[in-house]
């Protein structure tokens, strides 16, 4: 299943990751993309997992970083923010 991201969640994830890689390496950068390619994954395959947010919104983290998403369906637009 594919999704989007709204332009201002594209930023955000590609301002984290160049910081992790600028102050951290490659390795914790591509960790960012996997994590969040995997909660996107769970939140696309389990569409009630996490909290339900405001304007019918859910949301959940990701994981090992500070990041926090939300999708909205059915058109699967998600943000993310840290």
């Amino acid at each position: 299943m594919k999704y989007s991201l709204h332009p201002e969640a594209e930023r955000d994830l590609r301002d984290a990751a160049e910081f992790y890689r600028h102050h951290a390496g490659t390795a914790l950068s591509q960790s960012l993309f996997g994590e969040f390619e995997r909660s996107v994954g769970v939140m696309l395959e389990h569409p009630g997992v996490g909290s339900l947010w405001r304007n019918g919104k859910r949301r959940t983290s990701c994981n090992a970083f500070r990041i926090r998403l939300s999708i909205r369906f059915p058109g699967r637009r998600f943000s993310s923010w840290r």
